[in-house]
């Protein structure tokens, strides 16, 4: 940060770096900047498999992703060269909205692919079945939003990661009432 409270220009900070085999390496990158009223970090995923190259910015993944930064990694490893990958990205200033992204690899194949935004929620993994996620998200008025210590009303939807998209759907029901520290620290739940 400058002294005048702005994120200096030009910056490209890796904020994760994992192997997902022999041959396949992932980056998160942030490229922050401060716009008029915000910070942006536009956290990239970054795959690099043998000589290939392929970026996948989360801004464009997920709506309004650009102010994203990554908080939680999670791995499902099904063998030595296959599995997928979760990422939970926050905004930073006041952590109340999250995005999600999975990474699937195995040797023929990478891809990359994002969750609907959710409101100081988490997503919830079936080690049994890692393509079926419940994506759990609050829901309320601007001011129940704004106070990060009150209970809130939570929607659940049931998201499958299918080969080319992640299709979810709202769970029927009423939800449930919870406090969303409950979600703070653990915004990737494996069961």
């Amino acid at each position: 940060m400058g002294t005048d409270g702005n994120i200096l220009a030009g910056q490209a900070i890796v904020q994760a770096r994992l192997v997902l085999d022999g041959n396949t390496n992932v980056k998160v990158v942030e490229y922050p900047r401060s716009l008029k009223n915000f910070d942006s970090y536009n956290s990239t995923v970054i795959i690099q498999r043998g000589q290939e190259r392929k970026e996948y910015p989360i801004g464009r993944l997920i709506k309004f992703g650009s102010n994203l930064r990554v908080v939680e990694i999670a791995s499902l490893c099904t063998s030595s060269n296959q599995g997928t990958v979760f990422l939970a990205f926050e905004t930073p200033s006041v952590a109340a909205t999250e995005g999600f992204a999975v990474i699937r690899f195995s040797p023929g194949a990478v891809d990359v692919q994002a969750f609907p935004m959710a409101n100081q929620g988490r997503i919830v993994i079936s080690k049994a079945e890692p393509d079926k996620v419940e994506l759990w998200s609050a829901t309320g008025s601007a001011s129940q939003m704004d106070c990060d210590a009150c209970k809130k009303h939570y929607a659940v939807q049931d998201c499958n990661v299918g080969p080319q998209s992640v299709e979810c759907k709202q769970r029927s029901g009423p939800g449930e009432v919870l406090f969303p520290d409950r979600f703070m620290g653990a915004r990737i739940e494996v069961r």
